[in-house]
């Protein structure tokens, strides 16, 4: 959930829409967005749901109002504030896990052929026209430990990739042109960084 014209917006599958603008008393006031993955959302909606949610303020009619992308899926996408869709991008080379219907309205995951599968690990809002999206590659170690972490910087306006690097932290939050940062996720250590486009 973040801050969204005169109220808040939040993410999840409800009355046929992803996306939902709710007032100061957290009443939805309208929906729109449409499912990244109906099946997964039929089988298996708490993983289909997962997302990360950034929204801009309306300086210009160019810039998004909101940009939410799927954890699981690897879509991103950009919205105006009127719910029209503006971009819809993939991360270059993400592979999603692979997904099957289950037994009892349940899903199977399955380990794509390639022995690893991606994630998306954060969304944020970087200056007011870019995105830093943060990507894990998962193998078939398991879940819990990703073995690479890849970093792009993505323009609000078009969805094109500036850049993309491996080198940099796991991110959890920007303002201005610094970064926190988590240098080791089983010891915690936080430090701040400095981001140039």
């Amino acid at each position: 959930m973040c801050s969204f014209s005169n109220g808040y917006i939040t993410t999840g599958w409800f009355n046929g829409k992803f996306l939902h603008v709710l007032d100061d008393s957290g009443n939805i006031i309208r929906s729109f967005g449409e499912a990244f993955k109906t099946e997964a959302l039929f089988r298996g909606r708490n993983i289909g749901t997962r997302a990360h949610l950034v929204s801009f303020e309306q300086t210009e009619s160019s810039v998004p109002a909101v940009v939410v992308a799927s954890t699981e899926f690897g879509m991103i996408r950009a919205y105006e504030d009127t719910g029209v869709l503006l971009w819809e991008i993939t991360p270059p080379d993400f592979r999603p896990i692979e997904t099957s219907p289950g037994p009892y309205n349940g899903i199977i995951f399955k380990m794509p052929r390639e022995g690893s599968y991606h994630r998306i690990a954060s969304l944020l809002r970087f200056k007011d026209q870019s995105l830093i999206v943060q990507v894990d590659t998962i193998s078939d170690g398991g879940i819990d430990y990703p073995e690479q972490l890849t970093t792009y910087l993505i323009s609000s306006l078009n969805g094109e990739v500036i850049w993309a690097k491996e080198d940099l932290p796991r991110l959890n939050y920007i303002q201005g042109d610094r970064a926190l940062g988590i240098e080791n996720p089983e010891y915690p250590k936080v430090n701040v960084y400095r981001i140039s486009p």
